[in-house]
């Protein structure tokens, strides 16, 4: 072991020897390559430099050419925005805030300098672009005419505007209707006091009208509704609370001095005045709200059936003293809107005041009626009753509508056809219906091919659908043939006698509507003015009702473009025809009956959308704390999406589609007929219409065209 332990040991020696040789030869070797490889870094030292240098310089010239871009793209953007603006109308242009994001807030967008510059009127907390400065213009207009004409409607006017003669006569009108009122002593008594009311187009405890029967279709019927309110809701009558006791307080302290004023000492006023506030929180206690009223179905009944429901009146009587007898023998329907409130009328009124309780209700109620034929202390103060602010402060008699404007509205109120005809006859361009009357035809036309595309609809309901559209009565400007007009002759009007030129007026206008339960529904009688600003649509009629208002600019002018005239006025034929298929014109067919022509599974599919609308808007806040009421707003959100959709259809099918500039018009003009201003914390009561602001951006929301038009992300 260990001769081999030596030899290994020798052996490992040798190798080592033999190791280091190599290396020292290895290392002779390499030595003239180091100095060759020390050379050539050397030599390459100065292009790696070089080449850095060179790319840094391109780093910077590439960030210099995308800052040009960027740049560029920015001056791009800016140049198509104001060549976009440029091609909009001066009159437009200067409403809108052309900073906001026309995809986030296009009401901002179309309408926020007009929102931050209008100036409202004092005696108002709103403001629109379109409707109220039209109607403004129209009424400026229409006055200069009433204020020199010497025909009825001018008579009637110019007697409203004698304030001296007015005042002269003081109370002294009402003392036959207080004598009147202090003859009812039972219920025959009562009965023919509502009689006599009747007769002279006024009510109490109840209202009734002649309407088209929605049952029988070219027919008139009687309906029964429940009556106004001196307050402008039940809930001041009824509802508890420190709040409502002191309106109540103060209420009771206006109907005094007002009853103060027409010859009561201030013992009785004030004793009278609670009498009438009990009544009237009976009168208000099961009132519908708004909403109830607006889905409330009628209920059909005879005479005899109304009796047994409430015997606190005649009925027989009542409709005989009338006129209506047809109602009594039962050749015209009568039904009540609000059934359970005229059934508890008779326990929560006619069962437990005594008639001399009665009286004060009743003598309030014509003093209402009669306020604004009277001195103006009369007036300013049954407006206080109302308001709840005293005569003397605050922007309710301080800032009070003029009167000149008051008496236009009263004018116009009874006789909408003089007073229209007088505008027409002195201002209408009358070739505008042929546009216009193309115009329904084009809209009618998207219409038909919408429904014919629509899915969800089975081949029946579509069928009938069609056939409703077709049949779809259009009056354009003013009523054909002018029904209903009358002559100063035969009223007999003078301009110093405005309270007498009220009742005959009134005794007037309830024989036309009495006379009506004997003839035939006629599609030219309109309900409301030719002059009046606001289209509208009759579903007991299939029709609907363009007035010359909407025929102004900046609704409408044969000047616009198409984009512009569709844009507006034809998103307003095309919302009035969209009602003939809503929540609530779905329910009647082409001839204005109400049954059922849908197939159950077709009508389930509407249904759904109609909630998908209902959800939508019910997401948006109506003011702080307060979310729209979708189901309330349901009808005319359908209305405005369909419009909005139909109009642009027969845009695109009429003019060609392709062109963003021309959408983009379209659905400003759109947008701007919601443009308004409100006051800073003005609070408002909902109704049947959403916040224009929700208007414009729940409708376009929806719409593909739109998003298109501005390209919006989806």
């Amino acid at each position: 072991a260990a001769k081999l332990e030596e030899a290994t040991a020798k052996q490992l020696q040798d190798e080592a020897r033999l190791a280091d040789k190599k290396a020292t030869l290895i290392a002779k070797k390499l030595k003239p390559l180091e100095a060759q490889l020390s050379a050539a870094r050397e030599e390459l030292r100065g292009p790696a430099a070089s080449l850095a240098e060179a790319r840094h310089d391109a780093a910077e010239a590439r960030e210099e050419l995308e800052g040009a871009e960027g740049k560029l793209e920015k001056k791009k953007q800016r140049f198509d925005k104001w060549e976009e603006l440029a091609s909009i109308p001066p009159d437009m242009l200067s409403s809108m805030d052309v900073t906001a994001d026309p995809c986030i807030d296009y009401f901002e967008y179309a309408c926020g300098r007009f929102e931050r510059r209008a100036e409202i009127p004092d005696y108002l907390t709103t403001w629109s672009l379109h409707w109220d400065e039209v109607r403004l213009a129209m009424i400026n207009r229409t006055v200069g005419l009433l204020a020199t004409d010497d025909g009825e409607a001018a008579m009637y006017y110019q007697s409203c505007m004698d304030v001296d003669a007015i005042e002269r006569e003081g109370a002294a009108p009402l003392e036959t209707w207080m004598q009147a009122v202090d003859e009812v002593k039972d219920r025959r008594t009562l009965t023919q006091l509502l009689v006599t009311m009747g007769l002279y187009n006024m009510g109490a405890f109840f209202s009734w009208s002649v309407q088209p029967d929605g049952m029988r279709p070219g027919h008139h019927m009687v309906e029964i509704t429940q009556s106004s309110l001196s307050m402008p809701g039940p809930g001041w009558f009824v509802n508890h609370g420190d709040k409502y006791d002191k309106r109540r307080e103060a209420f009771v302290e206006h109907v005094a001095s007002v009853f103060g004023m027409v010859g009561m000492d201030p013992d009785r006023a004030r004793e009278e005045a609670e009498l009438a506030l009990q009544v009237e929180a009976e009168v208000a206690r099961h009132r519908l709200t708004a909403k109830q009223k607006r889905y409330a179905r009628l209920v059909r009944l005879s005479v005899a059936e109304l009796e047994v429901l409430n015997d606190g009146v005649d009925w027989a009587a009542f409709f005989e003293g009338l006129g209506m007898d047809a109602v009594v023998n039962g050749t015209a329907s009568l039904a009540l809107v609000d059934a359970g409130n005229v059934g508890a009328m008779k326990a929560n009124l006619f069962d437990r005041f005594e008639y001399g309780q009665m009286r004060s209700y009743l003598k309030w109620k014509l003093i209402r009626a009669y306020a604004k034929y009277l001195p103006h202390a009369i007036h300013a103060a049954v407006d206080a009753s109302r308001t709840g602010v005293p005569p003397s402060v605050g922007r309710e008699a301080a800032a009070r509508s003029p009167r000149w404007k008051r008496c236009y509205y009263t004018v116009v109120d009874a006789l909408k056809e003089a007073t229209s005809k007088l505008y027409v006859d002195h201002y209408f361009k009358h070739q505008t219906l042929q546009v216009v009357a193309d115009m329904l035809t084009m809209v009618r036309q998207a219409f038909a091919e919408e429904l014919a595309s629509l899915p969800w609809m089975d081949a029946g309901t579509k069928e009938r659908a069609e056939q409703k559209l077709s049949m779809m009565g259009f009056e354009v400007g003013y009523p054909g043939g002018w029904p209903g007009l009358s002559s100063r002759d035969e009223l007999r009007l003078r301009k110093d006698a405005f309270f007498d030129n009220h009742l005959k007026l009134q005794v007037m206008l309830g024989q036309r509507e009495r006379q009506k339960l004997t003839e035939a529904v006629d599609k030219h009688d309109w309900i409301h003015p030719a002059i009046n600003t606001n289209a509208y649509y009759n579903r007991k009629k299939n029709a609907l009702y363009i007035p010359v208002g909407v025929l102004n600019p900046p609704f409408f002018d044969p000047s616009f473009p198409p984009a512009r005239q569709l844009g507006a006025l034809g998103s307003i034929l095309g919302h009035e025809m969209t009602h003939g298929f809503d929540n609530h014109g779905s329910h009647y067919d082409g001839k204005g009956q109400y049954r059922n022509w849908w197939d159950a599974a077709t009508y389930e599919e509407f249904e759904k959308r109609t909630r998908c609308v209902a959800d939508e808007f019910g997401g948006f806040e109506f003011q702080p704390g307060e979310m729209v009421d979708g189901n309330l707003t349901l009808g005319e959100d359908i209305a405005d999406n369909g419009g909005l959709r139909m109009a642009h259809r027969a845009f695109t099918s009429q003019y060609g589609g392709g062109d963003p500039a021309a959408d983009r018009l379209f659905f400003l003009s759109f947008a701007q007929m919601w443009c308004a201003a409100s006051e800073p914390g003005a609070r408002h009561v909902q109704g049947v219409h959403p916040p224009k602001r929700w208007r414009v951006i729940g409708t376009l929301q929806g719409s593909e065209a739109f998003a298109d038009a501005y390209k919006c992300p989806s």
